[in-house]
C-alpha cells in the first residue's frame, strides 16, 4: 500500500514537472521570436508551432490524469480489500463531543456532534458546531470531502476541502482541513491532531481557524463496534479578533 501511495504522489510530481518544463520552453521560444527581429512570413509557422505545443501540454495532462486514475483505483481497491483486517478503513463514525470555549467574550458551552463516512481513500465529514452562553447562541456547520492516506494499522492522514455554513449569518465559506489519526498499541490509543481554516474570498480574510489535539482510549471493542472515550484541547480564532481556548470530551463510535 505504501508503494501505491508513493507512486501516486510521484506521478503527480512528475506530471507537474513536465508541465512546468513545457511552460518554460514556451516562454523561451516566445522570447527568441520577439528578440528584435521583424516579423516575416515565417511568423505564421511559428504561431502554428505554438499551437502544437499547446496540444502537447493537453496530451500530457490527459495522460497524467489517466495514470492518476489508474493508480488511485488500484490504491482504493487495495484499501477496500484490506478492510477485513482493518475494518475502520471502511466505517461509519459518530463523534459525540462537547465542552467549553473560553475566550474574548467569556465561556461558552459547546456541543459538537460529528459524523464521518469512510470508504477507503475517501471520506465524507460533517460537523455541527453549537455555542451557547446565557441567552445568546450561535452555530455553524462544517461539511468536507476528504482524501485519506493510510499506512499500516496505525496511521491515517486526511486532507479535505469543503464548506463552512453560518446558520445565523446564512452565508457559506470555503473550508480546508488536515487531520491525522495516530494509533498505538493496536489502535487501543488514538492521538488525533486536526487543523481547519474557513476563508472568505470576498474580503480575503479567514473567518475561523482552529487547531485541536484529541486523545482517545478504546473502552469497548467488537468486530463491528468500537468505542473510544476521549479528551481534547485546542485553540480557535474567529474573524474580528475573537479567540477561544477549547476544552472538550466525549465518545468516538466506529460502526464497521
Amino acid at each position: 500500500m505504501k508503494k501505491f501511495t508513493i507512486l501516486l504522489f510521484s506521478l503527480l510530481f512528475i506530471v507537474g514537472s513536465v508541465l512546468a518544463q513545457k511552460t518554460n520552453d514556451g516562454k523561451g521560444s516566445k522570447n527568441k521570436k520577439d528578440g528584435g527581429k521583424p516579423k516575416d512570413r515565417n511568423d505564421g509557422r511559428n504561431d502554428g508551432g505554438g499551437g502544437g505545443g499547446g496540444n502537447g501540454n493537453n496530451a500530457c495532462v490527459s495522460t497524467g490524469l489517466q495514470l492518476t486514475s489508474i493508480l488511485f483505483g488500484a490504491y482504493q481497491s487495495q484499501l477496500i480489500s484490506s478492510s477485513r483486517k482493518r475494518p475502520w478503513v471502511s466505517s461509519f463514525e459518530l463523534l459525540l463531543h462537547g465542552g467549553t470555549a473560553t475566550g474574548t467574550y467569556g465561556t461558552y458551552i459547546t456541543a459538537l456532534p460529528r459524523v464521518r463516512l469512510n470508504y477507503g481513500a475517501l471520506s465524507a465529514d460533517v460537523r455541527y458546531n453549537y455555542y451557547t452562553k446565557d441567552s445568546s447562541s450561535f452555530s455553524f456547520v462544517d461539511a468536507l470531502a476528504e482524501f485519506n492516506i493510510i499506512s499500516g494499522n496505525g496511521f491515517k492522514m486526511s486532507i479535505g476541502q469543503g464548506i463552512m455554513y453560518s446558520v445565523e449569518g446564512k452565508k457559506t465559506y470555503h473550508e480546508s482541513f488536515v487531520g491525522m489519526d495516530l494509533g498505538f498499541l493496536d489502535r487501543s490509543i488514538l492521538i488525533s491532531p486536526e487543523f481547519r481554516l474557513a476563508y472568505d474570498w470576498d474580503i480575503a480574510k479567514s473567518i475561523v481557524s482552529e487547531v485541536t489535539m484529541r486523545a482517545g482510549y478504546r473502552v469497548f471493542n467488537s468486530s463491528n463496534f468500537v468505542v473510544y472515550a476521549n479528551v481534547s484541547g485546542g485553540y480557535q480564532y474567529m474573524h474580528q479578533g475573537v479567540s477561544s481556548t477549547l476544552i472538550n470530551g466525549g465518545l468516538d463510535i466506529f460502526i464497521q
